[in-house]
């Protein structure tokens, strides 16, 4: 990832297990060192690492994940989302041969490989 700018808009999302009302919003970058950066705006100010925008908690993955813009994010959640259902609808069991015709898997297998 790149190295954040102070005053830029990120976007963060909730990813810890406590419930908190804000699952998402915009946040800006208030200070960046050689290892960590800071953003606004949050419950609390936590740091984040440079290389990964998550945060740093020193106990497992953080609370907040961070994006460069929403639509980033979206994009996320919709490939997850079209992933876990080709999986689902094409890929799950032993027995998937009477899903997928031969010429509907050499389509995909060509999908693959481009």
């Amino acid at each position: 990832m790149r190295k954040p700018v102070v005053g830029e808009i990120l976007f963060a999302v909730w990813v810890g297990g406590r419930k908190l009302n804000e699952k998402s919003k915009e946040v800006i970058v208030t200070k960046v060192g050689r290892k960590y950066f800071y953003v606004s705006d949050l419950v609390w100010e936590p740091r984040f690492h440079i290389e990964t925008w998550r945060e740093d908690n020193n106990i497992g993955f953080g609370n907040w994940k961070l994006y460069e813009t929403k639509q980033v994010y979206l994009d996320e959640v919709e490939a997850d989302r079209i992933y876990q259902t080709i999986k689902s609808n094409c890929f799950d069991g032993w027995n998937n041969k009477t899903k997928l015709s031969l010429d509907q898997l050499r389509r995909i297998q060509q999908i693959i490989n481009e």
